[in-house]
């Protein structure tokens, strides 16, 4: 019984998977925005390979669609740069979230996008095209690949340690310029651990 209704629900999910797959074609042919519908693609397709398990070839999946759907936008996209890179994009990741997306660029740099296409940071240090990027799986770092034969892992930050950045470079600044009326601005912000005393 348990078997039949995991039948029922994988055939489920693979039929909405198909539909999914057809709309991104349909976005991309018919719409304006190629990128938003290479997006979806590349979404239905992950969620194929999480819901077919130890598949390897193309063949032995039970659904063609979103495999299809994922080869036409990728041979005939045109849009580029709208993440705001200064030449071709080469590999772009998902976060485990879903809610962000990181891209590796021909200029050199690695960049990190929430999923509206608004840019939260920069990687910059390879020497040459990034040709590979991706998520760790807590989705804490970010590894970059590159044409200069090195890759980097990079950490994402979070607002906390860039408070506690932005105050280390501020520090000097606010103690020694008596006027400065922002001068107690970072008292409260720490790289050490904040111990209470009881």
């Amino acid at each position: 019984m348990v078997f039949a209704w995991q039948q029922v629900n994988k055939a489920q999910k693979l039929t909405k998977l198909e539909r999914a797959a057809s709309d991104a074609l349909r976005q991309f042919e018919f719409g304006n925005n190629q990128i938003d519908a290479l997006i979806s693609a590349v979404k239905t397709g992950k969620e194929l390979k999480a819901t077919v398990k130890n598949v390897r070839s193309l063949a032995d999946y039970p659904i063609s669609t979103p495999q299809i759907a994922l080869n036409q936008i990728l041979n005939n996209i045109r849009e580029q740069n709208r993440l705001g890179h200064q030449a071709s994009l080469n590999s772009v990741s998902f976060s485990p979230d879903g809610k962000y997306i990181a891209t590796a660029s021909a200029d050199n740099t690695a960049r990190l996008w929430d999923v509206t296409g608004k840019l939260i940071q920069e990687f910059k240090g390879h020497q040459n095209a990034l040709n590979s990027v991706s998520f760790s799986p807590d989705g804490k770092y970010i590894a970059t690949a590159s044409y200069d034969n090195t890759a980097r892992l990079w950490k994402i930050k979070n607002l906390d340690e860039m408070l506690v950045q932005g105050c280390d470079r501020l520090r000097d600044y606010l103690q020694n310029n008596a006027g400065e009326t922002d001068r107690h601005l970072c008292d409260d912000i720490s790289d050490r651990p904040q111990y209470s005393h009881q």
